[in-house]
């Protein structure tokens, strides 16, 4: 799988993939990946942690979904995309998520990449079975959205 800005994975960056498959195009799953974000649509997991007990939305906001490499967003900055196909956060100077859209003909595979520079073992256990929770959430909020 080549995701968009593939680094080298160098031993000092810390990695975790998740992926789901949903039933529908990358064009009708883009615009709920361009509207994430705090003080935006959310982030459809759970909202009492990640947004700060503010309802994620469950429709688009056409006006949300119109973004731009280097557009800052409470939180995190949109720090690479390309529409219908890839869209990167970072937080802080370092860390970055990216969603990636993998069409697979009639549905299509959303993947995710946490990179975390750095990571020692107890920022790798902990984050990774946190962000393992948070993410399993968001994939099935995006799906419930995406699929309705």
């Amino acid at each position: 799988m080549e995701y968009p800005v593939n680094e080298s994975l160098q031993k000092h960056i810390w990695t975790q993939d998740h992926c789901v498959d949903l039933n529908a195009s990358a064009k009708d799953i883009w615009p709920w990946l361009a509207q994430m974000g705090n003080g935006r649509a959310g982030w459809y997991s759970y909202d009492w942690l990640d947004n700060l007990g503010r309802k994620s939305f469950t429709s688009i906001d056409p006006k949300l979904t119109a973004v731009q490499r280097g557009q800052k967003i409470t939180l995190a900055v949109i720090s690479d995309l390309q529409e219908n196909k890839f869209i990167t956060f970072q937080f802080g100077s370092t860390i970055t998520f990216t969603y990636y859209l993998q069409d697979l003909n009639q549905k299509t595979r959303l993947w995710t990449r946490m990179r975390v520079p750095n990571a020692n073992w107890l920022v790798k256990s902990f984050l990774g079975v946190g962000h393992k929770i948070m993410q399993d959430k968001q994939f099935l909020e995006i799906k419930k959205r995406v699929e309705r």
